[in-house]
C-alpha cells in the first residue's frame, strides 16, 4: 500500500490508550461479588474486575442495585454447614 494511513507514525500514548479502551472496553471495570451460602445466606462480599474458575458455586444472580453499581450474586452449590 502507498497511502496516507499504511504506516503507524505516532507513539503510544496515556490518551490513546484511554481512547481505545472506551472504544474496544479492553478495560474491565470493578463489580460487587457477593457470596452466599447454599441456603441463600450472606456470606461475604469483595470488589473484583473478573469472577472466573468457580469451584464448589454458581453464579445466582446478575444485576444493579439501587445505587446503579452493578453486582454478581455467588451461591456455594454444597452444604456445608455440617
Amino acid at each position: 500500500m502507498n497511502g496516507k494511513g499504511d504506516k503507524w507514525r505516532g507513539g503510544w500514548s496515556k490518551e490513546y490508550e484511554s481512547n481505545h479502551n472506551d472504544i474496544f472496553k479492553k478495560e474491565k471495570q470493578m463489580i460487587k461479588v457477593i457470596v452466599e451460602d447454599y441456603n441463600g445466606d450472606y456470606l461475604c462480599s469483595f470488589d473484583s474486575k473478573e469472577v472466573k474458575n468457580l469451584k464448589n458455586c454458581d453464579i445466582a444472580d446478575v444485576d444493579t442495585d439501587e445505587n446503579g453499581i452493578k453486582y454478581i450474586r455467588v451461591q456455594l452449590t454444597e452444604d456445608r454447614s455440617e
